[in-house]
């Protein structure tokens, strides 16, 4: 194993890294949706489509801050999520050390690897996967040392960014 062939990265989780809700996308429009309704429903007040529109608009905020809520529970119920981790990655694969936990993850563990602005997302299955921040990758090199090494040994689906 190279030294130049491995990127390693130390990381210690916040809520925003695993979700963030005014990233674009359905939820954000679903808070403007609802942002709308209470304002048109303020305007007829009292009446019943008022009442309408103010239960529907609780239910898209509902859907819009439920993430965010529950990953905030997470982090202040389980400590484990705020300790910090070492993880390296080499031809092998996945290498992962922490105070609670060490283990090794081969390339074909992994289903999915996405990548977008603001982290990578190495998924075992549709609803979990180990989350990088890229704001953790310091050294200039990392990011693209680390998309090769997904690109040479990852065999499964990949959507990495070109920049």
């Amino acid at each position: 194993m190279q030294l130049q062939s491995q990127v390693t990265v130390e990381v210690t989780l916040e809520p925003a890294d695993l979700y963030w809700p005014f990233d674009l996308g359905y939820r954000l429009a679903l808070a403007v949706l609802a942002a709308a309704l209470v304002f048109e429903a303020w305007k007829m007040w009292p009446s019943y489509d008022s009442n309408v529109m103010l239960g529907v608009a609780a239910i898209l905020a509902w859907i819009f801050l439920y993430p965010w809520i529950k990953i905030q529970y997470y982090f202040r119920t389980y400590p484990a999520y705020r300790k910090p981790r070492r993880y390296s990655f080499d031809a092998e694969g996945l290498h992962l050390q922490s105070d609670n936990a060490r283990g090794d993850y081969k390339w074909s563990v992994f289903t999915k690897v996405v990548e977008t602005k603001r982290r990578f997302q190495f998924m075992q299955t549709d609803r979990s996967g180990i989350p990088i921040p890229k704001r953790f990758l310091t050294q200039p090199d990392d990011i693209p040392r680390l998309r090769r090494l997904i690109r040479e040994n990852f065999q499964g689906t990949r959507r990495l960014r070109i920049d």
